[in-house]
C-alpha cells in the first residue's frame, strides 16, 4: 500500500526522491512477503521432528552444480517436492542441501548431478545450525533412483556442456576458467589454479560470477 501511494505521488509530482522511495518500499514489501510466506513451511518442517538423525525419504530436483567437500562427499542444493518421515509426509517446495557419500555418488547420472536432475534418496536430516536458504540438511545413505535433466533443463545442460567443450581447446588455465566464470562449471579447473584462487580469495569468481554475468548482461 505504501509503495502504491508513493507511486501515485511520483506520477503526479515527478520528484526523483519519491521515485527512489517507491522502489525502496516495493523491494522492502517484497522481501517481507517472501519471509512471511516461508513461515508456514518452516512450521511444517519443524513438525516432522527431523532432529536426532531421523530417517527420511526425499524426492527432489537438483538446482545447483555439486561441490566436492574435503571428506569426499558431494554436496548440492535442491528443492524437495516430497518429504516423508515415518507416517508424516510433507509436499511442497522445500529447499534442501544434500550430501552424497563417495560410495553412492557413482549412482548419480554421469557420476555427478546436473541442475534439473531428479533424485529419490533416503538418509538422515537435520535443521541447519545457521540461517541459510536450505530448510533441511540431508545426508544420503542410499540413492533409490536418479534421472538426468529433461525438458528445458536438458536444453540448459546442453548449452552448458557445449560451452565447456568449446573451452577445452583454449590454452593454459583458460580452459577451466571460462566455464567456471560463465556458468559455474569448475570440473575442468586444474588443481593448481583452484589452489591459487583459494589462496588469493578469488574462488568466489567461479562460484557466483556466472549468475552475476547473466544478470548484468541480461539487463544490458
Amino acid at each position: 500500500v505504501a509503495a502504491l501511494i508513493a507511486a501515485v505521488v511520483f506520477h503526479r509530482t515527478r520528484w526523483a526522491v519519491v521515485g527512489v522511495l517507491t522502489i525502496a518500499v516495493a523491494c522492502a514489501g517484497a522481501s517481507a512477503a517472501v519471509t512471511a510466506s516461508r513461515g508456514p513451511l518452516r512450521d511444517d518442517v519443524t513438525a516432522m521432528q527431523t532432529e536426532g538423525g531421523r530417517w527420511l525419504r526425499i524426492e527432489a530436483t537438483v538446482l545447483g552444480r555439486p561441490t566436492l567437500a574435503q571428506s569426499g562427499d558431494l554436496w548440492f542444493d535442491a528443492v524437495a517436492t516430497d518429504v516423508r518421515a515415518g507416517a508424516r509426509e510433507l509436499r511442497g517446495d522445500v529447499p534442501v542441501r544434500i550430501g552424497v557419500p563417495p560410495a553412492e555418488a557413482s549412482h548419480l547420472p554421469g557420476g555427478t548431478s546436473a541442475p534439473g536432475s531428479t533424485v529419490v534418496v533416503t538418509g538422515t536430516a537435520a535443521r541447519p545450525s545457521e540461517p541459510e536458504r536450505a530448510e533441511l540438511i540431508v545426508r544420503v545413505a542410499h540413492i533409490e533412483s536418479a534421472s538426468s535433466p529433461g525438458g528445458v533443463w536438458a536444453v540448459f545442460d546442453g548449452l552448458r556442456g557445449g560451452l565447456s567443450a568449446s573451452a577445452r581447446s583454449l590454452p593454459g588455465p583458460a580452459a577451466g576458467l571460462i566455464p567456471g566464470l560463465a556458468v559455474g562449471d569448475t570440473s575442468a579447473l586444474d588443481a593448481g589454479t583452484a589452489t591459487a584462487m583459494k589462496s588469493s580469495s578469488l574462488s568466489h569468481l567461479t562460484a557466483v560470477s556466472g549468475a552475476n554475468c547473466a544478470i548484468v548482461v541480461g539487463a544490458v
